[in-house]
């Protein structure tokens, strides 16, 4: 059995997280997701990020968002502040995730750039936070075909005391 540890409290981002930026604002789609959008259509980016600025240990670590966009061609178009080794992934027409690891440059709160031009609505379907550790486990079971994308969580219904069924996949 291979251990891997979310760290990240809500992975299905429900309740809505806050946002870095007055550029957006966040409402709940009918399934309990975030929803992302711009205030500001002729803005250049929009930003949004679950984590705090005070939140300092988490340099190091990796982030995964996991979306849903209205076109996938539009994957591209959105970055994280402060990371390395960014990469993405779809998973199928609409759905995608993307990663890195977040570093000091830049940006305390390592929030997703989404161009406003390009992408006018985000729905985060999930977070990912891992030790470095945790991320090369996660690659290793995409690499061997166990998962389909570097995420998981917990059902939202699920305690210390009560686990409920793993999410694989939003």
């Amino acid at each position: 059995m291979i251990e891997v540890r979310n760290l990240y409290p809500a992975p299905a981002c429900s309740p809505p997280a806050r946002t870095w930026s007055s550029n957006a604002t966040l409402t709940t789609d009918a399934d309990g997701h975030t929803m992302v959008t711009p205030t500001d259509a002729t803005a250049l980016h929009y930003f949004y990020s679950p984590f705090l600025w005070s939140q300092t240990d988490r340099f190091g670590r990796y982030v995964c968002y996991v979306l849903r966009l209205d076109d996938s061609a539009n994957v591209p178009k959105i970055s994280i502040a402060s990371t390395e080794n960014l990469t993405r992934g779809m998973v199928d027409g609409h759905v995608c995730w993307i990663a890195g690891r977040m570093t000091r440059a830049g940006s305390s709160v390592h929030e997703m750039n989404i161009q406003c031009a390009h992408v006018p609505r985000v729905t985060v379907l999930g977070c990912g936070y891992y030790e470095a550790d945790d991320w090369a486990r996660l690659q290793t079971l995409m690499a061997q075909g166990r998962l389909t994308i570097p995420w998981f969580g917990a059902a939202q219904d699920a305690t210390e005391h009560q686990p409920g069924d793993v999410i694989l996949m939003p």
